[in-house]
């Protein structure tokens, strides 16, 4: 990453690293694209990752990638706190309204 951080733009050296394309998406993903290394790069990168990952495809090398969704707890979570302050305030109404 501070290889192309630092401004330099050759590709050589991924291609003596034999990085695969799971090593070339990492380097996509933590390289400071933009502020510290140049868009070009991060292009030629992204095509190389795909030439890669070509190639692993063809050599029947590549794990499929699945995607898993986090199942949304929000919308039963926000249910339960409402119930809880209806339930609270009834409570109190209760109570209130006895209490002389």
């Amino acid at each position: 990453m501070a290889y192309f951080e630092e401004g330099n733009a050759d590709l050589e050296p991924l291609h003596e690293m034999g990085l695969t394309a799971a090593d070339l998406d990492e380097v996509l993903e933590l390289v400071a694209w933009g502020d510290k290394a140049s868009l070009e790069v991060k292009a030629a990168v992204g095509h190389l990752y795909e030439a890669r990952l070509a190639e692993e495809e063809k050599a029947g090398l590549a794990i499929p990638l699945v995607v898993v969704k986090e199942e949304r707890k929000r919308g039963r979570r926000r249910l339960f706190v409402i119930l809880a302050v209806i339930g609270a305030l009834l409570v109190a109404l209760m109570v209130w309204t006895r209490h002389p």
